[in-house]
């Protein structure tokens, strides 16, 4: 039951993935726990009472707590009658009573999604949750700064930190940040419509500050959509970071005088404990130097390039050398997804040859190849190590039916391992057991033609 109930608050960060039925009966077990005083305002709860009193305080094995969820059950418990002049004053009075009954019997919450601009730190009952978590996620958007200085005062023990849709007035983020005596991960969300107003440098500088004082203890950083909005003079000073995640998927990627200090200041580092790269939309150079400058430990690498950047005449040249430095520099290397130009095969074959711990790969490309792209699949059946489990290729590799089959039937004579053999596009991907179905993917392929 503790598991169960653990789950629950864990995956319901996002309810609506949930069917209503589920929800329904999940929020109704909570509402047995709603004070009986709730009647006085015309709100019965729960709905559908139990015979007997609950077996469990199942609230007291909640470990996460999401706006949320708090907001989808009160819509479901309170019945939407247009004609009630006290609808609003009742969701309001049950919106209460719930984070009441979270902040007195959830004791064991270490992560908290704000997304409310209620002052719940004026709680009495809330100071103790409020210090007690390890984890808070902000949507700024709806969160005020009056908030955030308030909750400033109990929250100082935070592990992480993730800041959505930071607001052109980043001064009291920058105080929740900087009074954290914990923190070693940090997400931030920088909008490109955030720093338009004249005070641009100086937020801009308020932020970069602030996270170069928590630098030498961090060691998660994610930025995005638009990463050149931050001023890069903290990255030397992140001696300790393993998981690096810059995500430029709403930025310019032709930002040069901006990228020359992200260049100079990537000069000036060393990862000597990166482990995880990801990267979107970011210049070739800036993702070799950030490998160059790691300390050959990375296991895992993401990296994702727009279509634009791929149309440049020097993006063969450029993946090649990025690909060469990989099965050079990161030879732990166990998770790879990247962007290869079909020219480029030799140099994927080098990959594998080198990094002998690959698990997965995930490969993709801009160009159709044609007539097939079979040598991809003749390099991964004789080259790949034996730890190799999963496959991921973009739908432009065209691989023949001859050719998949005779990939199917050389991993199987081989005697290895069970492969998951991913296609992709961007709208799904279809998960195959080479062991259980090869034939049957190979038949399904050819009738769809998506193989040629």
């Amino acid at each position: 039951m503790p598991f169960l109930w653990d789950y629950l608050s864990r995956s319901y960060e996002y309810p609506l993935d949930k069917k209503r039925k589920t929800r329904e009966k999940v929020y109704n077990v909570i509402a047995h726990f709603l004070p009986t005083s709730l009647s006085i305002h015309k709100i019965d709860l729960p709905l559908k009472p139990f015979d007997k009193p609950p077996l469990f305080e199942y609230l007291s094995f909640f470990t996460c707590i999401s706006q949320y969820w708090v907001e989808d059950m009160k819509q479901l418990l309170i019945v939407n009658n247009e004609d009630d002049l006290y609808n609003d004053y009742k969701l309001k009075i049950l919106e209460h009573e719930i984070f009441e009954l979270i902040f007195n019997s959830c004791k064991k919450v270490k992560h908290f999604y704000w997304c409310t601009n209620i002052q719940l730190y004026l709680l009495d009952s809330a100071v103790p949750f409020l210090s007690n978590l390890c984890s808070i996620r902000l949507n700024l958007e709806v969160v005020t700064s009056i908030i955030l200085l308030g909750i400033s005062i109990f929250c100082r023990n935070l592990k992480e930190i993730e800041a959505d849709y930071c607001d052109e007035d980043t001064s009291s983020l920058v105080t929740f940040i900087r009074v954290q005596k914990r923190l070693e991960s940090l997400c931030l969300y920088i909008d490109n419509n955030i720093f338009l107003d004249n005070n641009i440098e100086e937020q801009n500088k308020l932020l970069s500050d602030v996270i170069k004082e928590k630098a030498e203890n961090l060691k998660r950083i994610t930025l995005k959509p638009d990463i050149v909005l931050i001023l890069p003079t903290f990255i030397p000073s992140l001696t300790n970071l393993q998981y690096l995640v810059l995500n430029n998927d709403e930025g310019q990627f032709k930002e040069g005088k901006k990228w020359n200090k992200w260049e100079y200041y990537l000069s000036k580092a060393f990862f000597r404990d990166l482990r995880y790269l990801e990267t979107l939309n970011i210049p070739n150079n800036i993702e070799r130097l950030i490998i160059e400058k790691s300390g050959g430990k990375i296991s895992k690498i993401i990296l994702g390039h727009l279509l634009e950047q791929q149309d440049f005449p020097s993006y063969p040249i450029d993946n090649k050398k990025l690909i060469k430095l990989i099965y050079n520099k990161c030879q732990k290397l166990q998770s790879l997804s990247i962007d290869v130009n079909p020219i480029n095969l030799d140099e994927i074959a080098n990959i594998f040859t080198k990094c002998t711990q690959l698990e997965e790969i995930r490969f993709t490309t801009n160009n159709n190849v044609f007539p097939n792209g079979d040598d991809l699949l003749k390099i991964v059946s004789d080259l790949s190590p034996m730890s190799l489990r999963e496959f991921t290729f973009g739908d432009k590799w065209n691989f023949s039916v001859k050719g998949l089959e005779s990939f199917f039937d050389d991993w199987k004579r081989k005697n290895r391992m069970p492969i998951t053999f991913i296609h992709y596009n961007d709208q799904w991907d279809e998960r195959i057991l080479w062991s259980d179905n090869h034939v049957e993917m190979v038949e399904k392929y050819r009738n769809e033609r998506v193989i040629r």
